[in-house]
């Protein structure tokens, strides 16, 4: 097999650090997309559940187990 030579060129554009100048211009915010909008829904959709869910347990007498009848043997 040959042996093949490459010669060094000079680096692209895109691999050159940029200038300070560049570096420091602000950019915006971005702002809620869908995808956020969907996660805050469902999070307060948990929570609303969760309160209902307890609100309800709480009327069928709660976490008081001593008033039930045990199973037949």
């Amino acid at each position: 097999m040959a042996e093949q030579y490459f010669e060094a060129s000079a680096p692209s554009e895109s691999l050159v650090e940029p200038s300070v100048a560049t570096a420091v211009t602000p950019t915006r915010k971005q702002g809620l997309n869908i995808y956020t909008v969907m996660l805050v829904i469902s999070f307060l959709s948990l929570v609303i559940g969760t309160i209902i869910l307890f609100t309800e347990f709480n009327q069928f007498g709660g976490w008081d187990t001593s008033s039930a009848i045990p199973a037949r043997e």
